[in-house]
């Protein structure tokens, strides 16, 4: 780390800073304090310094002693000063926090306890603890102060001000923190003094703040195991806390997640002390003389916390921590909307929800819901909203979601729709393919001509039966490998144009099924040159505003004047390691369940092209389909009184993880995306 001649600053005023100071007085020059809001006075007999004095103090390094959600909250905030004036960044492990994630030297501890080892040590103890934040359960977001800023989003759209409430909810727990361990309750006494609200309207913002926290948490599952593997082998379990929500408050909470059974709740606010102080000593007062084992965390708190009270301390990283451990880079450190640490938040929960994932097994991901919940789901979830405000400002209320990219995002927008008070958008899963559309809205040989220009991968034969529609009879005579020509296929444009004229019908039959005569509609496609598009204009005779993922340049001048809009520019998406590089495997998982269109009887009614893809395959993209649903509508729950507003960047990034995470699953590296149109297969194996 650094040697004892060395001038340092310790960033943090909580009681890990007090215990620090004692290991490290008679070694360090410790100049002061830093702290994020506080600038001034002593504490722990030390000066509370700005980063100005340190720096003017020639401060060689500064040790931020935190947790680690908010040791990244206090890096962030001073990285940048610290390259600028030469100073070193350390945590207490030693860990240079200015060096890449991948750079740094491992802790001892860095591994943690495996599932294995935590079990045999819980047999050779009596009385087993666990910490419970980040240990037992955790919360869907990056950080735990992200709770204050969707509490302030919610007072805002309640009462039309948001009090600058976070910053102010925050400085009132750090406030009393150095002065004793508060309750929420003293917390938001504090408040009285900071914010202009009466005892009932301040009651009222308490309750949307622990409603909100109630909608953010979910247990870590491994860790629930582990904790009925100590019941069902009949030891005494104890819940130890440094929280400031009381323990009847915990124990609802837990109740609701299942975690129940154990002996007692020791919570720092109702004892007024903390792990690092006295919690542990109280907590062998009440168990008796015998042997014990802490299960947390943090390793200051929860481990040499325990050890210094004569207890065994077993650490299991936290979802943060292994995520840092990993992926954190510069580029991710840069999402700091709160709708992006939402993102990152529920990413790192899903993702890290065991604490074991790193210790026991390679990295790596098999299970379809967590494959789209993980990579899929923020890009297209963004999509998503991103096309509910396109047609809200666009006062457009009828939508056609094209097959069968549409069948997953008609879920979304549906479950979107649910969310929010507009009910005047009407949703409808289009039946379309652009065989069946190009084929109904030829009229005349110039189409046949310009259809017949466009590339396909195959013989003659081929491209009669897959684009134009033709059956095995009208084609029986061609050779099989014939080559494709112009004039080949204008030979068949009676044949050509009068199949077309039949499917128009009978699209016509389907398209009047809906209802939508004298209805103003837009239609969506996913990545397209507008083929599909543009047939649709022409059978149903009128002009309609297109909404696409990604718009693909076309040489067609009909294709070029169709008014649509795009969640990407072309440019954009093809810049290295865009999404239109992983455009076939989020089209791949877009499917519908039923196979592609082939076009309509007389009546209406859907005719498909023969399956191409397994039973296996098809269940497959439901799960997959599953995760992503599950994703957004979590994503909602959180997000539900802030502005529904697309911020795709750090989406875009979570997809890229797909490329460096191996996907075992052999259902899905099997898959072949299949383009009758231009007769061609791409294999998603290939993709990755």
């Amino acid at each position: 780390m650094v040697k004892k001649e060395h001038v340092i600053a310790i960033y943090g005023l909580s009681n890990l800073t007090q215990k620090l100071l004692g290991q490290l007085r008679e070694e360090f020059n410790i100049i002061g304090l830093l702290d994020g809001y506080r600038q001034s006075g002593t504490l722990y007999g030390k000066s509370i310094i700005s980063m100005e004095q340190a720096i003017q103090s020639k401060v060689e390094a500064i040790i931020v002693v935190a947790r680690p959600s908010s040791r990244r909250i206090i890096v962030n905030r001073i990285r940048e000063i610290c390259k600028e004036h030469g100073i070193k960044l350390y945590d207490v492990h030693g860990n240079d926090l200015l060096e890449p994630i991948s750079n740094r030297a491992n802790s001892n501890a860095v591994k943690g306890s495996g599932k294995e080892e935590l079990l045999k040590r819980i047999d050779e103890n009596e009385v087993i603890s666990f910490d419970i934040f980040d240990t037992l359960i955790t919360r869907a977001t990056l950080y735990p102060t992200d709770v204050f800023e969707l509490v302030e989003q919610r007072i805002l759209s309640r009462h039309g001000h948001g009090y600058d409430f976070s910053n102010k909810r925050q400085e009132a727990e750090r406030t009393l923190s150095r002065i004793g361990t508060p309750t929420i309750y003293d917390i938001y006494q504090q408040l009285e003094e900071q914010i202009d609200l009466n005892k009932q309207e301040l009651k009222e913002i308490l309750e949307i703040e622990w409603q909100t926290e109630k909608e953010v948490i979910l247990p870590r599952y491994d860790m629930c195991e582990v904790f009925q593997y100590a019941l069902e082998k009949q030891k005494k379990v104890y819940l130890v806390s440094d929280m400031y929500y009381p323990a009847e408050l915990l124990k609802s909470l837990l109740d609701e997640l299942g975690i129940v059974g154990y002996e007692r709740l020791l919570v720092s606010c109702d004892y007024r002390t903390t792990k690092g102080l006295e919690l542990f000593k109280i907590l062998k007062g009440i168990a008796g003389n015998t042997s014990y084992i802490h299960i947390g965390d943090n390793y200051l708190s929860d481990i040499k916390g325990a050890q210094c009270n004569g207890i065994e301390g077993a650490w299991v990283r936290s979802g943060i921590d292994m995520f840092e451990s990993l992926y954190w880079s510069e580029q991710f450190a840069e999402y700091n909307d709160l709708t992006d640490r939402v993102k990152l938040g529920m990413f790192v929960s899903r993702m890290f929800n065991s604490p074991f994932i790193l210790s026991e097994t390679q990295l790596t991901i098999n299970n379809p819901k967590d494959f789209g919940y993980l990579f899929l789901a923020p890009i297209l979830s963004q999509y998503c909203i991103w096309l509910y405000n396109r047609l809200l400002q666009n006062n457009e209320n009828t939508i056609l979601l094209g097959a069968r990219d549409g069948f997953l995002l008609k879920r979304l927008l549906d479950e979107l729709l649910r969310n929010v008070i507009e009910e005047n958008i009407n949703t409808i899963y289009f039946l379309i393919s652009r065989v069946c559309a190009v084929s109904a809205s030829i009229v005349g040989e110039q189409d046949v001509k310009k259809l017949a220009e466009l590339e396909f991968s195959g013989s003659l034969k081929e491209v009669l039966k897959l684009r134009f529609g033709l059956s095995d009879e009208e084609v029986e005579e061609i050779e099989c490998n014939q080559e494709i020509t112009v004039e080949a296929i204008l030979r068949y444009k009676e044949a050509i144009i009068e199949r077309a004229q039949n499917n128009r019908r009978n699209y016509l039959r389907y398209i009047d099924s809906l209802g939508l005569s004298g209805t103003k509609v837009s239609f969506m496609d996913f990545v397209s040159t507008g083929t599909c598009h543009l047939a649709l204009q022409k059978l149903m005779n009128q002009k309609i505003h297109g909404y696409y993922f990604v718009r693909v340049e076309a040489d067609d001048l009909e294709k070029k004047e169709l008014n649509v809009e795009s969640f990407y520019k072309i440019e954009e998406a093809r810049e290295e390691g865009g999404v239109y590089e992983d455009y076939f495997i989020l089209e791949n998982i877009l499917t519908s369940p039923m196979p592609s269109l082939k076009g309509f009887d007389e009546n209406g009614n859907p005719q498909y092209v023969n399956e191409s893809r397994t039973k296996e395959e098809i269940d497959f993209v439901i799960r997959v389909q599953d995760g992503i649903v599950e994703y957004f509508k979590q994503y909602l729950v959180i997000l539900k009184e802030s502005d529904l507003k697309e911020n795709k960047q750090c989406a875009e990034a979570l997809l890229k993880l797909v490329h460096k995470l191996p996907i075992e699953n052999d259902t899905f590296l099997q898959m072949v995306w299949d383009d009758n149109f231009y007769s061609r297969k791409i294999k998603v194996k290939d993709l990755m």
